[in-house]
């Protein structure tokens, strides 16, 4: 969940060294297979912020809520918008 809140919020450098991490140590395990889709989702991922654009020009302050659920779980998630910035969330 924190690394889904970092990608809304742009920040997606700690994620990428991580993959890229994985990434190396897969590949010196010789598992080449792992090694590829974590390339592909580093790549898939840097897609997604190249064409990522969530403007809030006006200055809008809001709290967006999302739920997800199955027969087992539920989560929430609330994130806040402050002066049209992404500031924070909460999780339950």
């Amino acid at each position: 969940m924190n690394d889904f809140c970092d990608f809304l919020a742009g920040k997606t450098d700690r994620l990428v060294r991580d993959l890229e991490k994985q990434m190396a140590t897969a590949s010196e395990s010789l598992d080449f297979e792992r090694a590829a889709r974590l390339r592909d989702d580093i790549g898939a991922l840097r897609t997604a912020l190249e064409k990522q654009s969530v403007v809030f020009g006006d200055g809008t302050d809001a709290d967006v809520v999302a739920f997800a659920h199955d027969e087992l779980e539920v989560a929430v998630q609330v994130f806040h918008v402050r002066g049209g910035v992404f500031v924070a969330n909460a999780a339950g």
